[in-house]
């Protein structure tokens, strides 16, 4: 399953980490990308920091410790169904899924590719959206070794998109289509227009934990709160009440 991060993450963690599963593959890029951030955030205006981390004020200013702490190794790390402490995040409630079903939640990140719901992570704020000296667009960037590690990884098994445009930007969704059987889930609102806003990330989570349990079929009978799904080519599109 494809999850996004969320903005809101929880704080604190450990100095110690384990190294997390596609440190192999993603070690090159992930290098570059750090350095690319180092040198964005050198001498970054205010406004500019702000548009990195999407934040404001002291939150803007904190992100940019926590990235400095990312980048100079001294970031505590926490697992990150903890970590990530958004809306769908909440909904999903990871803590009472077992460490099987987290396992196969990958969450695609602009700081590091991909990560396992179960890796450890550090506290950090960044767009996949943004650009970043000397590599540009952070999610293009990503793309192909994202894209390759994620086929590498699911080995041909089903795989369920729950991203949103942002992160799926970072995807090359036509050859993992072709390596994968693909299931893409939107939520639409009553006129068929993307879903946005609290209500659409709580149905989000929810249905990330339906597919998680029950599988991607459990979706043909799905309804939360006025939410259903209906079946299309695609996968499915979940309608708001």
């Amino acid at each position: 399953m494809l999850l996004p991060p969320s903005e809101g993450k929880a704080a604190g963690g450990c100095a110690s980490r384990t190294p997390d599963g596609f440190g192999p593959q993603l070690a090159l890029a992930r290098s570059a990308l750090a350095h690319a951030l180092g040198k964005t955030l050198r001498g970054v205006s205010r406004a500019n920091l702000e548009k990195l981390v999407n934040a404001r004020g002291e939150r803007a200013l904190a992100a940019r410790t926590a990235l400095e702490q990312y980048l100079g190794g001294t970031a505590p790390h926490l697992v990150a169904w903890r970590r990530y402490d958004g809306v769908v995040w909440r909904h999903l409630d990871p803590a009472t899924l077992s460490d099987d079903q987290r396992a196969r939640v990958l969450v695609p990140s602009a700081l590091y590719g991909v990560n396992c719901a179960n890796d450890v992570i550090a506290d950090y704020r960044l767009k996949m959206s943004v650009r970043l000296k000397g590599i540009g667009p952070v999610a293009p960037f990503w793309r192909d070794a994202l894209t390759e590690t994620v086929i590498g990884h699911v080995a041909g098994r089903e795989v369920v998109d729950l991203l949103p445009r942002e992160h799926a930007a970072a995807v090359d969704f036509d050859l993992l289509g072709v390596a994968t059987t693909l299931v893409r889930v939107s939520f639409v609102d009553q006129h068929r227009a993307r879903a946005v806003g609290h209500a659409a990330k709580a149905a989000k989570g929810i249905v990330a934990r339906t597919v998680l349990e029950g599988g991607v079929a459990s979706l043909r009978d799905f309804e939360w709160a006025g939410w259903r799904a209906h079946a299309n080519d695609e996968g499915f599109v979940v309608v708001a009440p």
